[in-house]
């Protein structure tokens, strides 16, 4: 048994896929795939707003020690 067998493996028996139908299994897949999907894709969202907040404070700071200079 390889690497991949053994994690694929160890996934079935965690979550007690083993007992379940083909199609049980790839319905139970499938939802996690969506969630998976919607956490990265609100995560890649919410660190992207993050960004750009302190993007624009640290554009302000800067704007604001030039003023001061001259």
């Amino acid at each position: 048994m390889n690497w991949v067998q053994r994690k694929i493996y160890l996934y079935n028996v965690t979550f007690g896929l083993y007992m379940l139908d083909w199609w049980e299994r790839l319905l139970f897949n499938a939802v996690v795939l969506v969630l998976m999907w919607f956490v990265c894709l609100n995560g890649a969202h919410h660190i992207s707003e993050i960004y750009r907040s302190c993007m624009v404070r640290s554009c302000l700071k800067q704007t604001n020690r030039m003023i001061q200079q001259h």
